[in-house]
């Protein structure tokens, strides 16, 4: 933990105590927790911040995202369903609703929400991205292509429809397909570390072993600089196939 993390820690907890009913400094200190990768403790001043002002929508918001690092997809939910009531219309919330439903593997109502979302903007390839993903995680093979095509359609420059596209290619057995997509998005963004790793494995499984191994080094490479490097893509804002919602 860093000396200045600490030393705003500490300040913001007295000020807590000092001025225990001020929200801005609740949202601070939930802020620094959040920082510091302190999840449940950021979770409990976002808390904090809305016992104080029941309509802070970011305090809402924070506390959701506070959820969502720590895992916690139905406590997610529950406060994204609340900041809804307030704005129903949000395509970042409700793109974020539908994300949490994925990760907490209740594909239906992801299904319904990011639908919701293309209602509110057709022109969102991310939105069509998370489409894509709730398709392929219910099997619908064919929705998906389309989605994730559509993606791409919308923003021909926007690698993450290739990457989530490879991925379900190489889920189906169309190694071949899977590496063109793959080629595809590690050529439109050299960060790309989970196309990198999927196209390693890819090659490897065609007996493309050089190809296999210039790959693989690609991945490591990103993985020693850290996480600021390598672009994880994985569906809110963004994932592929392996977990959350492009």
């Amino acid at each position: 933990m860093c000396n200045h993390e600490d030393e705003a820690t500490r300040e913001l907890t007295r000020a807590s105590e000092l001025l225990p009913e001020d929200p801005e400094v609740h949202m601070n200190l939930g802020g620094v927790f959040m920082l510091q990768d302190m999840y449940e403790s950021a979770a409990r001043s976002f808390r904090k911040v809305i016992e104080i002002d029941p309509m802070d929508r970011l305090g809402y918001a924070n506390l959701a995202a506070a959820y969502d690092c720590d895992s916690k997809y139905d406590e997610e939910i529950q406060v994204l369903k609340k900041i809804l009531m307030f704005t129903p219309e949000d395509i970042e919330l409700r793109s974020a609703l539908s994300t949490a439903y994925f990760n907490s593997e209740n594909y239906d109502e992801a299904l319904s929400h990011a639908l919701c979302v293309i209602d509110l903007d057709d022109k969102d390839p991310q939105a069509y991205c998370n489409l894509g993903s709730c398709y392929s995680a219910q099997n619908m093979i064919d929705e998906a292509v389309k989605a994730f095509q559509k993606a791409s359609e919308i923003d021909p420059d926007y690698s993450l429809p290739h990457t989530n596209l490879g991925s379900l290619y190489a889920t189906i057995g169309r190694i071949e397909k899977a590496i063109k997509e793959f080629k595809m998005a590690t050529n439109m963004n050299q960060s790309d570390a989970l196309a990198w790793m999927n196209l390693y494995s890819c090659y490897k499984e065609v007996g493309r072993m050089e190809d296999a191994q210039e790959a693989y080094k690609k991945y490591e490479s990103l993985m020693n600089q850290g996480p600021k490097a390598a672009d994880h893509t994985n569906i809110p804002g963004g994932v592929s196939q392996s977990s959350e919602l492009a």
